[in-house]
């Protein structure tokens, strides 16, 4: 129990301060924090072999479940000091095998789980059993990220539907080889940077890009795929390299959320009350993407550098071209409701006018051939006239009359609503277009000849 309660301590206390980070660095951003949840999962032990060099480590991952249906797990790996630029290339991909040994948790090795085999471990930790596996080849860390999520999805009922995104951040300090190390080893640093080792004989042509470090104590280089904090001076893996991780995983959940709301986007169908949803979702992500909420220079700097990288600019783009057209679609759906609508009233309308004067028509006939029998030689005034004394007659002929001027008006709106409708289909239509071809003839003509156009 006691164990129990230090596990729990220590894990109150990283959550203070990992939320004491976030707020200096992106500020109280209260419709942010809304949108998700941050949970600290078990441990697992690890041992790591590269070559002769071996380490031991904890593995502790940080769970962030997003309301888009974005599942992101942070986890540290420690690799072991004294690598060389090739092997420490070689351990930044999350694909290299490295991992030799696994203490894993219960729940992590259930029947669904990818690793198997081993024994439990005699002694609990924090009252859970744990998995001892001898790999009998080393894995990977992408693998583990796969039986954490797996097990992650599992648990909230859910199943993966893109791609997983895996995004490095390796932070290294320097070794003490020479007093000048960035300028002894700057292919070094290109070559972390880049993620890449050229082959026996070539030379990098990358550089490592531009330096986002505000002090000369250390460099930070961010590309597409990772990104490189190189400490010059002494350096040990501590709780406040939260300050750039929170960084890249804000950058990261925003290019996925992005690249998933193209793709629901380009299917979607809705009424017109969820494209109003749909827009402040485009919009809040626009926001993000320019970094409103990032409160330090240089961060901001490397968010617009990584973004640009990710490519996340043209695809808000994208979006914001087909948030157009679906606007334009919800306004042509709106209008052809209306219109439906404005013609069921109308019909409507002439049908009650014209049931109310039928039955009054057999006695406008009747009294009219009365009026003719009398007086033959009547004219047509002197019956209206007539007709126009008598109250039920002078109703029938107001209703007849009303029923003609609302038919009148009923046929106007339809012609109009046919045109705007048709006009409106017209341009949806010009909207839709992605791409077209233009032919030119090559051969040699008359002046008289006409010159083919756009197709």
């Amino acid at each position: 129990m006691a164990q129990i309660e230090k596990n729990l301590f220590d894990r109150q206390s990283l959550v203070i301060l990992e939320r004491d980070f976030d707020n200096d660095l992106f500020g109280r951003d209260i419709a942010f924090e809304n949108t998700h949840v941050r949970l600290h999962l078990r441990g697992s032990y690890h041992t790591i072999a590269i070559d002769d060099l071996e380490s031991q480590f904890v593995m502790e991952p940080r769970l962030l479940l997003h309301q888009d249906g974005v599942v992101q797990l942070t986890v540290g790996v420690q690799l072991p000091s004294g690598l060389a630029t090739t092997q420490l290339v070689k351990a930044g991909h999350p694909r290299t095998p490295l991992v030799t040994r696994s203490d894993i948790p219960e729940p992590y090795a259930s029947a669904e789980s990818q690793w198997v085999g081993g024994e439990w471990a005699k002694e609990l930790d924090a009252g859970v059993r744990m998995r001892q596996i001898e790999h009998d080849e080393p894995a990977t860390v992408d693998e583990w990220f796969e039986v954490a999520v797996g097990r992650v999805l599992h648990l909230i009922r859910a199943h993966r539907e893109g791609p997983m995104h895996v995004y490095p951040v390796i932070i290294a300090e320097t070794g003490d080889c020479c007093t000048n190390w960035v300028v002894e080893h700057e292919h070094d640093i290109a070559q972390v940077a880049a993620g890449t080792v050229p082959l026996t004989g070539e030379q990098l042509l990358l550089g490592p890009g531009p330096n986002f470090g505000v002090v000369s104590g250390a460099r930070i280089h961010a590309t597409l795929g990772s990104a490189l904090v190189l400490q010059l001076r002494a350096w040990r893996a501590n709780i406040t390299d939260l300050h750039h991780t929170l960084l890249y995983e804000r950058l990261v959940l925003l290019n996925v959320r992005v690249r998933a709301f193209e793709r629901t986007l380009s299917s979607f169908r809705g009424r017109t009350r969820v494209v109003g949803a749909k827009y402040r979702t485009a919009l809040d992500l626009e926001k993000e993407a320019r970094g409103v909420h990032i409160r330090a220079g240089t961060a901001r700097d490397i968010a617009a550098h990584v973004l640009q990288a990710l490519g996340v600019p043209a695809t808000l783009e994208t979006i914001g071209r087909g948030m157009t057209m679906l606007g334009e679609r919800a306004s042509t759906r709106a209008s052809e409701r209306a219109a439906r609508t404005a013609n069921l009233i109308a019909v409507v309308g002439l049908a009650v006018a014209a049931v109310a004067a039928v039955p009054a028509i057999p006695a406008i006939l009747e009294f009219v051939a009365d009026q003719r029998k009398i007086d033959p030689q009547a004219t047509g005034w002197a019956i209206a006239q007539q007709l126009l004394t008598s109250p039920l007659q002078l109703s029938a002929v107001l209703l007849g009359g009303i029923s003609v001027v609302l038919l009148a008006v009923f046929l106007t709106f339809t012609v109009r609503v046919v045109r705007i409708l048709l006009s409106w289909r017209k341009s949806g239509y010009r909207s839709r277009i992605t791409g077209y071809e233009v032919r030119v003839d090559l051969t040699p003509h008359d002046e008289s000849e006409t010159v083919p156009g756009p197709s």
